[in-house]
């Protein structure tokens, strides 16, 4: 059976001030992509595998949607009543679970880290929602809904009043941001990151509050209300690089069900009409141009002329824009660490000024066609993890050539790559050995350097 007809522009979409016009695109519709989920949250974007994560909270798993095959299967069951899904710095999974009252992280090896789940000797309320700044450190907010019945999680009582907590992304301490809000639910920054905003689910009516964010970004200062929902009901919300609040809306009158878009000021300038409410929302796709929306029962996707704020993105906005590259051709995901091409290019793609021990910052030279640009990024490590399976932006620092892979130990270096001797590397293998062989374990760090003209990474 062939799909419904599509009509451009598609009606859905509608323009409630001029300036929506500007992130519409006429020749763009609405289309539902998955179905068969019972309460869809939680979207995320995964671009390093082409796939979409979503929870499905009361069947109490997390489903994968392929943007290769279309096909939707089970990426984790049972998932603990997984609510919110966002990724930290170095690309790992971070999950608001209800079920297990927790904040989870997905290591790059499958293995689950719990990041919180108590406050002084409580237990957490139900996780719901989460953000990551820039800094590294995941916010999250804890209302008690996972805990009300046997729907969205398992009845229990409540030990914690419900707040905005911050997890210190080098600590790992849990710190109350707020408890200023009636039932704290989906939350995002703003762009520049000085704005924290955070939806009040059990004021009537359902507001958007907007928090100050201190100058050194762990603690919030004064707050007001941005959005007034009146009768629609905020749910998740994402926003983008314009500063736009593209919020999950609907529940009550059918003609509330949707996505309604608030410009910075709070002034609703568009709305997206979806047959069911939506309760969350991702930006993805190759350049994060693609909303995705979970709705109910079904995953729903649009493609807009707007750009999803990802955060720190200095690494691939200079090399797909000062050095005039694709994004296809080099890592869109906003590591902590230097970023790495995904293609081989005749002239060295990244060249990097090895840090000192403990040092912070590693400076990198973008180099390609147009022209070569400058930028410094900020890391967690000296080396820190930049997509699944381990890969690791490093420097070497005694030939300073261009960019070293390393691997943990043991692992396998990638296709098109060679395990090599050097002062940072296994002086037991020779650099004759080719791409599938393994890096010895060494303390000091095994290493993998591209082949000539062999391409290596995948674009996340």
């Amino acid at each position: 059976m062939l799909p419904p007809t599509i009509r451009y522009p598609d009606p859905a979409v509608r323009v409630l001030h001029p300036s929506f016009e500007h992130f519409c695109l006429p020749l763009a519709a609405v289309e539902r992509i998955a179905g068969g989920l019972r309460w869809a949250e939680g979207p995320v974007w995964f671009g390093d595998g082409r796939y979409l994560l979503c929870s499905d909270i009361p069947n109490n798993r997390i489903v994968r949607w392929s943007e290769h095959t279309g096909l939707m299967d089970s990426f984790r069951e049972p998932s603990g009543h997984a609510n919110g899904n966002t990724r930290d710095r170095q690309g790992r999974l971070v999950t608001a679970e209800h079920g297990g009252r927790r904040v989870t992280r997905t290591e790059h090896d499958g293995t689950i880290t719990v990041l919180a789940d108590c406050f002084k000797g409580k237990r957490l309320n139900s996780p719901n929602d989460l953000v990551v700044k820039s800094d590294g450190s995941i916010w999250f907010t804890d209302p008690p809904f996972g805990i009300a019945g046997y729907y969205q999680g398992e009845r229990a009582p409540q030990e914690l009043p419900a707040c905005v907590y911050r997890i210190d992304g080098v600590t790992g301490a849990v710190t109350i941001v707020t408890d200023a809000v009636d039932g704290p639910n989906g939350l995002a920054f703003s762009p520049d990151e000085r704005v924290l905003y955070v939806i009040e689910s059990r004021s009537r009516p359902r507001t958007v509050r907007a928090f100050a964010v201190s100058a050194d970004g762990t603690a919030l200062g004064e707050n007001r209300v941005l959005i007034d929902a009146g009768p629609g009901t905020p749910d998740g919300f994402r926003v983008d690089v314009a500063g736009n609040l593209w919020c999950g809306w609907g529940m009550g009158d059918p003609g509330l069900d949707g996505v309604r878009v608030f410009n910075p000021q709070g002034e609703p300038i568009g709305h997206i009409d979806l047959p069911e409410r939506c309760a969350n929302l991702c930006f993805g796709g190759r350049w994060r141009n693609r909303l995705f929306m979970a709705s109910c029962t079904s995953i729903r996707y649009y493609v807009a002329a707007a750009t999803g704020e990802i955060g720190l993105v200095l690494g691939s906005r200079c090399c797909h824009k000062d050095a005039g590259l694709s994004s296809r051709d080099w890592f869109s995901w906003r590591s902590t660490s230097c970023f790495l091409p995904a293609r081989a290019r005749s002239a060295p793609p990244r060249s990097c000024a090895c840090p000192t021990a403990g040092s912070r910052t590693c400076s990198c030279v973008c180099a390609g066609p147009k022209r070569t640009a400058n930028l410094s990024v900020r890391t967690a490590v000296a080396r820190s993890a930049t997509r699944a399976g381990g890969l690791r932006a490093s420097c070497d620092g005694a030939a300073r050539r261009a960019v070293v892979i390393s691997r943990s130990p043991r692992a396998p270096c990638l296709p098109g790559t060679s395990c090599r001797c050097g002062p940072t590397c296994s002086p037991s293998l020779a650099s004759a050995t080719r791409s599938r062989a393994l890096c010895q374990e060494d303390a000091r760090a095994s290493c993998c350097t591209r082949d000539e003209g062999g391409p290596f990474g995948a674009v996340l």
